[in-house]
């Protein structure tokens, strides 16, 4: 294990690994997104890092590579916009040449979240809104986000109170949003999305107490949710929620497993049967067994 030290941020809020494994993207929420060489990062490099995106917004949270890892999707929770940066161009031309920045999606305040489609074809991004207000689930064209994101937004719908995260399913026809301050995890028809947003509501399972992080394992059958208690003013338990989406969708009891956590556990990831969850006022990494 190596620890490596990000320049002039004390911030690392989130971060991506490109598709074919060579970069990975760290948000630092008001010092842009550093692009850091994994290679390097493993062999030891005193600084494995690239370089850094920036384009004047602030409040950089989650990124997600396109499918060609040509270009880098950044959400900008302070700036109420999806920032776009050409990956491709930073490196062939240094990141602070022209067009490496691409430019913004104007959304509404508090862009959190962000996925792709398994095809690559659509963007989807969560807003939170107004503290325990209504937020928003926005879906973009890929390709035209690519090129000129100010004309990419394809629709956008209600999505609860405070949605933070966003998961789409293996086969693409789902979008699972968590909504912090409705205490629930959300299923959207990605399809309907489209045609009839205000009818692209599926699902909608209670989980635990301003659920935040969310991964899908079991080729998208079941959901494992990070219940953050993260403005609770009691003890309220801290704990992840395991859901079988097959059941959240046919209408049938869901929730499957709790997990015991630690305080405000915030982000999940999947590694073969074991989950992980990174408890951020615990200061931990916690790994358990995947049910089902």
């Amino acid at each position: 294990m190596r620890t490596v030290v990000l320049p002039t941020t004390s911030d690392a809020d989130g971060m991506a690994l490109s598709h074919n494994g060579r970069w990975l993207a760290i948000t630092t929420f008001n010092n842009g997104t550093l692009l850091i060489s994994v290679a390097e990062l493993l062999a030891g490099a005193a600084d494995p890092i690239l370089g850094r995106l920036e384009d004047g917004t602030s409040g950089q949270i989650e990124a997600a590579f396109s499918s060609d890892d040509n270009s880098l999707f950044v959400t900008d929770e302070n700036s109420a916009r999806l920032s776009v940066f050409n990956v491709a161009h930073a490196l062939a031309s240094g990141f602070d040449s022209a067009h490496v920045a691409v430019g913004q999606a104007l959304l509404s305040p508090g862009p959190v979240g962000v996925a792709l489609s398994p095809d690559g074809r659509s963007i989807y991004v969560t807003t939170e809104g107004p503290s325990s207000g209504p937020g928003y689930l926005w879906v973009l064209n890929e390709q035209t986000a690519s090129q000129d994101p100010a004309i990419a937004i394809t629709s956008h719908v209600g999505a609860g109170c405070n949605p933070v995260r966003v998961a789409i399913s293996s086969d693409g026809n789902v979008a699972w949003v968590t909504a912090r301050a409705s205490d629930v995890l959300i299923g959207f028809d990605t399809a309907a999305l489209v045609t009839h947003p205000q009818d692209s509501v599926k699902a909608v399972v209670r989980v635990g107490f301003e659920p935040v992080g969310l991964a899908l394992y079991d080729e998208g059958r079941y959901a494992v949710v990070a219940n953050s208690a993260r403005f609770a003013t009691s003890n309220a338990p801290q704990n992840l929620t395991v859901v079988d989406l097959e059941a959240a969708l046919a209408g049938r009891a869901a929730v499957v497993a709790w997990i015991a956590a630690g305080a405000f556990p915030r982000e999940v990831a999947i590694d073969g049967a074991l989950g992980l969850v990174t408890n951020y006022d615990s200061n931990t990494v916690e790994a358990f067994q995947l049910p089902g």
